[in-house]
């Protein structure tokens, strides 16, 4: 079903069912009250005509009988009501009219209007089809054209009435034609949006202007270990202080944006620590996105080389020391074999003396 053919139908099904239902009862309302204007001047300036009080108050019971089933979540039929009660007492008017051309003819293209906006194209062309025919007939057996039947002037009007109406048809299909293409844009990019977002790698928090996140993707429940119910709709300061209490991000506001990212360690539902860095970026409007990328590896694998210079560098320490010992040792056994030759040239000596004195 195209949207131009039922827009109130497609709107229900894809729009917000509220900001639908708000439309509709707005629009019945907005009819219901200028029947009863309608109903207020006539007994205040004309004064009590049976069948014109009568016709009003009839179409202005309908009204409300329309409005209360569209405040009852049956937008279509209340609608449906709504608009018939219209076009009947815009007829019945025409049949009771005394002047011509009537006050009621330029009500039809409004109401074309009106129908094609709350219940679609054919409804709207079939009320166009059925208000001119209706009409012509009406003026034919009221009071202005009973005796002389159709003039001239008559079908002059009757004439210009049938192309106004056939315009104000033409133009809500090209608006309505025109909405729809911009609607498929608008659908086609939320879902390329929607489809980037889900697939992405690194997690994205839509935060609002009250610091509210509105938008999180699965990359995000899986780094922040948090279903998607506990998310939306939480304050994002909040958020990050139950997964990283000691993260400075949830510290810094969402209005400042920078490149540089900013560390945080999360810690997950199984008491695994988690390493992430999270980036401010500012959206249009007042709302802001927080990148959320995993780090933990790169992290790990820092703190794993951190770990091997440090033990490098102790191990080199070490050697050192084994080294300058090993000189020591290598100076005193030196310096011990030196001693020794000399105790050796000194004890020879001496036992050459001892020798000598000997009788």
């Amino acid at each position: 079903m195209k949207l131009h053919e039922s827009l109130a139908i497609e709107l229900s099904r894809k729009l917000s069912p509220v900001e639908h239902k708000r439309w509709v009862v707005r629009a019945i309302a907005s009819g219901t009250l200028g029947f009863a204007i309608a109903l207020g001047l006539q007994l205040a300036l004309v004064g009590h005509v049976p069948l014109v009080t009568w016709r009003l108050a009839f179409t202005l019971v309908l009204c409300l009988v329309a409005l209360t089933l569209a405040l009852r979540k049956r937008e279509v039929a209340g609608c449906v009501l709504m608009i018939a009660a219209s076009m009947v007492d815009l007829q019945l008017s025409f049949l009771t009219d005394r002047s011509f051309p009537s006050v009621g003819m330029l009500a039809l293209p409004g109401l074309i209007v009106g129908t094609a906006l709350l219940l679609g194209m054919r409804a709207a062309t079939l009320v166009t089809i059925v208000s001119a025919v209706s009409t012509i007939v009406m003026h034919r057996f009221s009071p202005a054209l009973r005796e002389t039947g159709f003039t001239a002037a008559s079908i002059t009007w009757h004439s210009v009435l049938v192309v106004v109406m056939l315009v104000a048809l033409s133009l809500v299909g090209l608006s309505l034609s025109a909405f729809e293409r911009v609607y498929k844009k608008m659908r086609n990019k939320e879902r390329d949006l929607a489809d980037t977002m889900r697939f992405a790698p690194d997690g994205i928090l839509v935060i609002d202007a009250r610091q509210h996140v509105v938008r999180a993707n699965p990359a995000a429940h899986h780094i922040l270990s948090v279903q998607e119910d506990r998310i939306v709709g939480r304050d994002v300061s909040e958020l990050l202080l139950e997964v990283a209490p000691r993260a400075n991000v949830v510290r810094r506001s969402a209005g400042e944006t920078g490149d540089e990212p900013l560390a945080m360690e999360l810690v997950g539902t199984n008491g695994a620590a988690r390493f992430v860095e999270a980036t401010w970026r500012r959206m249009d409007g007042d709302r802001h996105q927080l990148l959320l990328r995993d780090v933990s590896e790169r992290t790990r694998a820092e703190q794993a080389r951190i770990v091997a210079d440090t033990e490098r560098r102790a191990m080199e320490v070490q050697l050192a020391h084994a080294q300058r010992l090993e000189a020591v040792g290598q100076l005193a056994g030196g310096l011990s074999h030196d001693f020794n030759n000399i105790l050796t040239a000194v004890g020879g000596s001496a036992e050459l003396l001892r020798t000598e004195d000997r009788p």
